[in-house]
C-alpha cells in the first residue's frame, strides 16, 4: 500500500531525531487519520507537513508545533498497491480500496518481493506503477 502526495513533489513530515553517543533514533509524528487512510490505518496517519509549515516546524515553540499535528487533506492524497491482508477492506462507497486489492496478485507480489530478497539480500527500490 502506497501514499502518496499529488500537491508536493517531495513531501516532509513532522519527526524529531536524537543522536546518544554514536546511535542515532528518530520518530515520525502521527495524528488522525484522514478520510483515505482511515479505511487502512484507522487510528493514525504520519503527519505530512504543508511546504509553508516547514520553517515553523523547526523552529516554532510547543503550541505552534503541537497545532500543525493534523492530517493531511484526502484531496491531496492518492492510494495505491494491495489492502494489507491484516487489514479489514474499506467501507462500502470505497471501491477505490476493495478494487485494488486482488488476493492472487498480493500473494503474487509477495513471493517476487521474497524471491528479491533471497538473491540480493534486501528488499527494497521503487513501488511498482
Amino acid at each position: 500500500m502506497w501514499f502518496d502526495v499529488i500537491d508536493q513533489d517531495v513531501f516532509a513530515i513532522a519527526g524529531f531525531w536524537r543522536q546518544i553517543g554514536e546511535q542515532r533514533y528518530f520518530a515520525m509524528v502521527t495524528c488522525d487519520a484522514n478520510e483515505l487512510v482511515a479505511p487502512i490505518h484507522p487510528k493514525a496517519m504520519i503527519t505530512i507537513l504543508h511546504p509553508d509549515d516547514h520553517a515553523l516546524w523547526l523552529t516554532g515553540r510547543y503550541d505552534d508545533v503541537v497545532a500543525l499535528q493534523r492530517p493531511y487533506p484526502a484531496s491531496r492524497m492518492t492510494v495505491r498497491g494491495p489492502v494489507f491482508p491484516t487489514r479489514t477492506a474499506a467501507p462500502p462507497g470505497r471501491t477505490l480500496l476493495q478494487e485494488s486489492y486482488h488476493p492472487a496478485r498480493h500473494r503474487a507480489a509477495r513471493r517476487r518481493q521474497a524471491a528479491i530478497t533471497r538473491n540480493h539480500g534486501q528488499a527494497g527500490g521503487v513501488p511498482p506503477a
